[in-house]
């Protein structure tokens, strides 16, 4: 649980659910405040394709900064760059997570 004003570490994991290999995609990230209604964005962060079932680490910061405490989310969006995603619906997630005052 981080606390509000204080850097914190976030890690994001990517697995390729598919049968097949994809191209590159954008990982595109966001925190929400959930408490006070506001979206702020982490930033866009284009990947290169995985191998079916391979896993990665596609997002590592050691310094994220949230200043209000309350509940709060990580929102994680995958954008295929150069190829047709057969299923789109695993490729958003979100992490909840409760920042201290």
């Amino acid at each position: 649980q981080p606390r509000a004003g204080e850097h914190f570490t976030v890690n994001v994991y990517v697995r390729n659910a598919g049968k097949t290999s994809s191209g590159a995609y954008d990982l595109v990230m966001r925190v929400r405040d959930v408490t006070r209604g506001g979206t702020y964005p982490i930033g866009t962060f284009r990947k290169t394709g995985l191998r079916s079932g391979e896993q990665v680490v596609a997002f590592t910061k050691n310094d994220l900064l949230v200043n209000s405490g309350g509940s709060h989310q990580l929102v994680v969006e995958i954008r295929p760059f150069d190829f047709a995603d057969g299923n789109a619906s695993n490729n958003a997630g979100l992490l909840s997570f409760h920042v201290i005052e």
